[in-house]
């Protein structure tokens, strides 16, 4: 499990509640936003959104949460030290179109099948939209919008398609069957 974009962590917490002995990797450069693009259309500013590292850890001990671990710095580079994983859950608050589309090509591989990517402030922010259209305009998930300014995804299980020539020698004058295959991450 992940989130980037940690502010003061009471998302991280919720999703503590939830995780159980599951790990829970949170990303954010704890000295708040960085510079924004034109995607982002001038809404934040450089640094909006700051809270220290020790205070995150501080509150989410206080609530003797285990399993989870801090990734300091601007994402993905803030991923330098963590071991090759898959996530079943990954939450995004990120805020700017870059970030966004950063963290869905880092994470789209690494969600199992069956795993959610939840993401905020898509409803309210144009580079956050614009991103999330831009990347899964040729995937198969579907976008699902929630009334509460968030959009969420599915991971869909890798199915491919292999040719089989039917039995016999006909492959010159018959087309191969088409048989779907299923292909674990």
């Amino acid at each position: 499990m992940a989130e980037v974009g940690v502010f003061e962590g009471s998302t991280a917490r919720l999703v503590c509640e939830a995780k159980g002995e599951k790990r829970l990797r949170l990303f954010d450069t704890f000295e708040g936003l960085p510079a924004g693009g034109e995607e982002d259309l001038g809404v934040h500013r450089k640094h909006q959104y700051s809270c220290s590292r020790e205070s995150v850890e501080a509150y989410l001990q206080g609530h003797g949460y285990r399993h989870v671990t801090y990734h300091e710095g601007v994402f993905p580079e803030s991923t330098h030290d963590v071991e090759e994983a898959e996530y079943c859950f990954v939450h995004l608050d990120v805020d700017l179109y870059a970030s966004t589309l950063d963290c869905l090509n880092y994470f789209y591989d690494r969600l199992v099948p069956g795993g959610i990517l939840l993401s905020h402030d898509y409803s309210l922010l144009a580079g956050v939209r614009q991103a999330f259209t831009e990347f899964l305009e040729d995937k198969r998930e579907g976008l699902i919008e929630l009334p509460t300014t968030q959009c969420m995804f599915v991971k869909l299980p890798n199915i491919g398609f292999e040719a089989v020539q039917p039995p016999g020698n006909q492959a010159s004058v018959a087309a191969p069957h088409i048989r779907p295959t299923q292909t674990q991450p």
